[in-house]
Order: structure tokens, then C-alpha cells, then sequence
């Protein structure tokens, strides 16, 4: 781990972290690592956002996370009890990785469930709301709809 995590941020499983030395991690982050997590050169997670779970999270470069979204590997399998007061043997979870591609972008207080792809340059727009993959070069509503995203994905790695 040789990139920048400022101050406050909880990193569980720091061992588990790999942050690329052209990456960061702004102030009051939550990262769980214990799955494993990547995020690769020139990427950053924005303050206020959290990675949460046992699963595996994996960031390609030049990617952004913005300020105060959620990242899930794991989350309740709500077809069973999900208290936490239910006994632990009594309850179920989902855990997958989650995937972002090249040059991803997620807008503030957007919410990635467990098992979900970015594919490159996709990104998704502020209060979102994902549990299905986001194809490369589209944009994610918060409706939950897809558009097209409109530069070319050629240009813009050819521009680098």
C-alpha cells in the first residue's frame, strides 16, 4: 500500500489493501479490505464513502468514487431473518465482488449493491442506486435507466 489515505479514515484489514502510489483515499472513508481490495493508478475514493463487506472490491485506474456513496460486497440475503440480534447461524448474506473498469465515475451518495460491474468509462450518476451491471461508455440513472454515454471511448484513451 503506497498511495495517500488521509486522515480520519478506517481501513479494516489494512494487510488486504492495495492502494496504488498515484492513488487515495480521502478523510472519514470506511474501507473493509477483507475480502481484498485493489484501486489501481490515478484513482480516488472522495470523503464520506464507505466500502463494506467480507467480499472482494477491485478499482481500475483513473477512476472516482465522489463524496458519501456506500460500496456493499456483502449485504442480507433478505429472504431469511437479517436482524442482528437473529443468531448468526439463523442468517444468511450475499457476498460477490464488485468490479469497477477504467475511467469509472460514481456520483455522490450513490449506493453499489454486491456482485455489480462498471464496465469502462461508465458512470453513474449521483443517488443512484445499483444492482445490475453498468455496460462500458453508459450512465447510470437514478431512475435506473441506461443512456448511452456520448464521447468516444477510443478518444478518450488515445488522449492519455
Amino acid at each position: 500500500m503506497n498511495g495517500k489515505i488521509h486522515d480520519p479514515t478506517t481501513i479494516i484489514s489494512e494487510d488486504e489493501l492495495a492502494l496504488h502510489e498515484t492513488s487515495r483515499i480521502d478523510s472519514f472513508c470506511l474501507i473493509n479490505a477483507r475480502g481484498g481490495a485493489i484501486i489501481d493508478s490515478e484513482s480516488v475514493i472522495h470523503a464520506g464513502t464507505h466500502l463494506v463487506g467480507n467480499g472482494a472490491f477491485e478499482m481500475g485506474p483513473r477512476s472516482v468514487v465522489t463524496y458519501n456513496c456506500v460500496i456493499l460486497t456483502t449485504t442480507a440475503d433478505l429472504r431469511y431473518p437479517s436482524s442482528s440480534v437473529v443468531p448468526k447461524e439463523h442468517r444468511h448474506n450475499i457476498t460477490k465482488k464488485v468490479t469497477f473498469g477504467r475511467e469509472t465515475f460514481v456520483g455522490s451518495g450513490s449506493v453499489i449493491m454486491p456482485g455489480v460491474t462498471l464496465g469502462d468509462g461508465a458512470c453513474v450518476a449521483a443517488n443512484s442506486y445499483v444492482d445490475e451491471d453498468v455496460p462500458e461508455w453508459s450512465i447510470r440513472l437514478p431512475d435506473g435507466s441506461l443512456k448511452d454515454r456520448e464521447i468516444s471511448p477510443d478518444a478518450e484513451f488515445e488522449s492519455r
